[in-house]
């Protein structure tokens, strides 16, 4: 049985010793079953179609493939699309139940399945390179004959008369839209809290909360309910909860797809974005999405003869690790295993730099000062200011999602005291109430803020070396949040076990998403606890989101292959002394140089390593292990050419003064001569 598996019948016992909960779930669960049209059915409701047909392969193991390997066992007759979007859907009904994962599920997928494969068997040929994939789409894309509620009952009698075209794009890849996935109440939230529909809850430990506010959709492809799903970004909504539910998230560079028929509650930043189960899949997706701006069927293309597995790039890819402005307050865990993974990278030939000079001009000229060597290294630009740019911007982007609200509740004939009436997290109907959209002073000056954080990024890009690839940073500072969380009154998160404020959660992620650069998330390779802790946040030049996702493939499958090796360690030291496995993980994230080898040993090459011996000293004083004294000595050995060729050099120059020493001496004896 897959860990995920494991933890749904874990939850799912919990679930069934209490049955209150599902008594106050079918409570929250009413507020769907009021909004739902024909085309959709309440979570909770288990009527759905359970015939037995005999194939080579499970409907419930098909939702475990890949979208590559489940339309590729739905075209060699494996298994139907009308049995995987029947699975699809009791799995959805089953985690609304149990993790409030989606607000409601259609009742007219089957039959859309049906429909496809009849057309596949008449024709022998898949109408669209997703053809049979259940896709769970957020509460804040239109979906025709789908209610949009932005996560809020005040909404839950629009429904929009055409869907959105990231939408129409998916169907007409052979997608199949199976429900709508929870999220933050009106989209104001970064957490996964919304008391109304239910908090969204973590499907590896339900006493944990996704993030959000796009928690439902990388919460249902954590527990393969479908291998595909969509939802808007303004700064984190999706990356987030797909760190700590251990899934892949995408956002592209703002505009690559459309964002029309969407409700963001935000002008100045938000996309469209994909969680999927492989970046594989991340790349077949946006294939499909990415025709969604041009409106026309010829720009669709299908990805014939995709590979199942990540294309390798040609080259092994090179991270820039932006010093001092990302890392410094990063929580314990998050640093541990940011330490193992960045180990592990460069055990398997990836680049890691930490600085845009050291990634210009490499890491011995970097931290040479030595004038003679005739190399001038200019100063390093840094992004120290960004979270305090990203802070100010912060409370300016409240008062613009205020005036976005505004303008729905007059678009869908809402009345302004009935929204706020009807919020049922405290926090967001603060924030709705209480500010004033008229406050000149504080807009100007958030303005003044996203002006400057975006001129600052853009310029920071324009120092980075081509040879970069893609910045790497933690995906949140923060630990995940407990379902407890006193967030829903006080708007408060807990950091190294301090609450501070939500937009420490989006600190690396929001301001990227301001200046419009695409993103991805890479599962760490290993756990501390039972949910991830996170992972790594890639960010690309505008417009290089091809790149971007080449790079990704290559570094996601170099943690995947130390995995095995990381969690095979860590278990061994559970069975001999589980007290121990805390001291484990500090002395392998702290002793970076170790963890090479160890990652060496599991059947990886010695690669480029540019952590700063210095910093590592500094920062870890206790690394006087065997091997790292040898890489010291190799260090050192490293710097000897350096000298020497500039010993060369001056010799060359002494050589050559005497030289015109001599010439000298010798013209004067000639002149002498002649007189």
């Amino acid at each position: 049985m897959r860990a995920g598996g494991r933890a749904l019948v874990r939850a799912a016992a919990r679930a069934s010793r209490k049955s209150h909960f599902f008594t106050r779930t079918a409570v929250r669960g009413g507020i769907a079953r009021r909004y739902c049209t024909e085309a959709v059915e309440p979570v909770g409701n288990n009527e759905v179609r359970n015939e037995e047909t005999k194939s080579e392969l499970t409907p419930g193991d098909a939702l475990g493939l890949s979208v590559v390997g489940l339309t590729d066992a739905i075209v060699r007759g494996k298994v139907t699309a009308e049995q995987v979007v029947e699975e699809s859907i009791k799995r959805l009904q089953r985690d609304g139940v149990l993790f409030h994962t989606v607000v409601c599920v259609s009742n007219r997928a089957v039959g859309e399945a049906i429909a496809l494969d009849q057309h596949l068997k008449e024709t022998g040929t898949p109408t669209g390179p997703l053809h049979g994939v259940p896709v769970l789409v957020s509460d804040n894309i239109h979906v025709s004959g789908f209610p949009t509620t932005l996560g809020c009952s005040a909404f839950a009698n629009y429904h929009p008369s055409k869907s959105a075209p990231v939408v129409d794009a998916l169907v007409s890849a052979g997608a199949i839209i199976v429900g709508k996935a929870n999220m933050d109440e009106l989209g104001l939230g970064k957490v996964g809290v919304n008391q109304s529909t239910g908090s969204i809850t973590n499907p590896l430990d339900a006493s944990y909360l996704t993030g959000g506010s796009q928690g439902g959709c990388a919460a249902a492809v954590l527990s393969e309910a479908v291998p595909v799903s969509i939802g808007c970004d303004m700064g984190g909504d999706l990356l987030i909860p797909s760190g700590y539910c251990g899934v892949h998230a995408w956002v592209p560079t703002a505009g690559r797809y459309s964002r029309s028929r969407t409700w963001m509650t935000s002008t100045s930043l938000g996309s469209v974005g994909v969680v999927a189960k492989t970046i594989t899949d991340v790349k077949l997706v946006d294939t499909v999405l990415s025709a969604s701006t041009k409106q026309d069927k010829e720009s669709m293309h299908f990805m014939a003869g995709m590979p199942s597995e990540p294309l390798i790039a040609e080259k092994l890819p090179h991270l820039l690790l932006p010093e001092d402005a990302f890392n410094i307050i990063t929580a314990k865990e998050v640093e541990r295993l940011l330490r193992i993974t960045f180990a592990v990278l460069v055990t398997y030939g990836t680049k890691v730099s930490e600085s845009i000079k050291e990634a210009t001009y490499g890491r011995i000229a970097a931290r040479r000062s030595d004038p003679e060597d005739g190399i001038e290294v200019p100063e390093n630009l840094t992004l120290r200011q960004v979270p305090h740019l990203w802070g100010m911007c912060h409370a300016g982007l409240q008062h613009e999602s205020v005036a976005v609200l505004q303008a729905l509740c007059k678009k869908t004939g809402v009345d302004w005291e009935t929204l706020v009436s009807k919020i049922t997290v405290p926090y967001v109907r603060n924030v709705v109430s209480g500010l004033d959209t008229g406050d000149m002073e504080t807009i100007y000056s958030a303005q003044a803020a996203q002006e400057e954080l975006v001129a600052t990024l853009e310029k920071y890009w324009s120092e980075v070396p081509e040879s970069v690839d893609a910045l790497v940073m933690p995906i949140c500072i923060a630990e995940p949040q407990p379902a407890n969380s006193t967030y829903a009154q006080t708007g408060l998160v807990t950091w190294n076990g301090v609450s501070t404020t939500s937009d420490l959660l989006t600190r690396n992620t929001g301001p990227f998403a301001l200046g419009g650069y695409p993103m991805v998330t890479l599962p760490f390779g290993v756990k501390l606890r039972d949910v991830h802790s996170g992972g790594l946040l890639l960010v690309g030049r505008k417009g290089a989101d091809h790149s971007l996702l080449e790079a990704a493939a290559v570094v996601d499958q170099q943690v995947k292959m130390a995995a095995e090796h990381l969690e095979g360690s860590l278990q061994k030291i559970k069975e001999t002394d589980p007290n121990s496995e805390d001291a484990w993980l500090d002395d392998r994230a702290k002793n970076s140089w170790t963890m090479m080898y160890d990652a060496e040993q599991a059947g990886g090459k010695q690669g480029h390593f540019s952590m700063s011996l210095y910093k590592m000293r500094h920062l870890y004083p206790n690394m006087v292990t065997e091997k790292l004294q040898e890489k010291r000595k190799q260090y050192e050995i490293d710097l000897r050419p350096s000298k020497e060729a500039v010993l060369k050099r001056e010799a060359a120059a002494k050589k050559d003064k005497e030289q015109e020493r001599k010439a000298e001496e010798l013209a004067e004896k000639l002149e002498a001569f002649k007189k």
